[in-house]
C-alpha cells in the first residue's frame, strides 16, 4: 500500500508522485492500494491521474483504501474519482475545475473546457475583465496545451484545477506523459547530425 500525505504544489509533492510511479511502473495485472491523507491540492489530480493512468494501462486495478473526508469530497466534485467508479458530487460552491483526460487531438474541446470551466465558469468570482483580457488568458493556457500536443509525443493530456475565491486565486495544472523538452531537443540534434554526415 502507498500513502500520499499533504500533496500540494511543491517539489516534495511531485517527488512523492514520482516515487509512487517508480514503485508500480512495472506492475502488471495487480491491485494497487492507495491512501491519501491530510491534504491534496485539487489541481494535483492532473499529475496523479497521469501516474495512475500508467498503472491502469498495465491492467492494474486502483483501490483507494482511505481518503480523508475533505479530500474525498473535493475529488468527487472535480470528477477525478468518477474515473475510478465513484459517483460525482455536485459542487454547490462552484470552485472546482473538472479533471479531464484528453487526447492531443482534442484541442477544440480543451479550448471550450477552459472557457466553460475556467473563464466563464467563475465570472462572478474573478476580477472584472474585458473580452480582450479573457482572450489573452485563453490563448496563454491553450499554448501550453498546444506545446504538449505538438512536441511531447504524448497519448493523453491531463488537466484539473481549483478556484479559491477568498484568495482570488486559481490553481490549474496541465500534465502530459511525453518525452520532455530535453529528449525532444536531443533527438533533433542527433537527427541533424545524421543528416549532415
Amino acid at each position: 500500500m502507498s500513502r500520499l500525505v499533504s500533496i500540494n504544489n511543491t517539489y516534495d509533492s511531485y517527488q512523492s508522485l514520482i516515487s509512487l510511479f517508480e514503485q508500480y511502473k512495472e506492475e502488471l495485472f495487480g491491485d494497487i492500494h492507495l491512501e491519501i491523507r491530510n491534504f491534496f491540492a485539487a489541481n494535483m489530480s492532473a499529475a496523479l491521474g497521469a501516474v495512475l493512468d500508467t498503472f491502469t494501462a498495465n491492467l492494474n486495478n486502483i483501490h483507494f483504501d482511505y481518503l480523508s473526508p475533505q479530500i474525498e469530497a473535493v475529488l468527487l466534485k472535480n470528477d477525478f474519482l468518477t474515473y475510478y467508479g465513484k459517483k460525482r458530487a455536485i459542487d454547490v460552491h462552484n470552485t472546482t475545475i473538472k479533471f479531464q483526460k484528453l487526447k492531443p487531438s482534442d484541442g477544440k474541446y480543451f479550448k471550450n473546457y477552459v472557457i466553460e470551466e475556467l473563464i466563464e465558469g467563475h465570472t462572478a468570482d474573478l476580477p472584472r475583465m474585458s473580452d480582450g483580457v479573457k482572450e489573452r488568458i485563453l490563448e496563454a493556457i491553450y499554448e501550453i496545451f498546444v506545446n504538449a500536443q505538438m512536441h511531447s509525443e504524448t497519448k493523453f493530456i491531463y488537466t484539473c484545477g481549483q478556484f479559491f475565491p477568498a484568495k482570488n486565486k486559481i490553481e490549474f495544472t496541465i500534465v502530459d506523459k511525453g518525452i520532455g523538452f530535453r529528449e525532444k531537443i536531443n533527438s533533433r540534434f542527433i537527427h541533424l547530425k545524421v543528416k549532415l554526415t
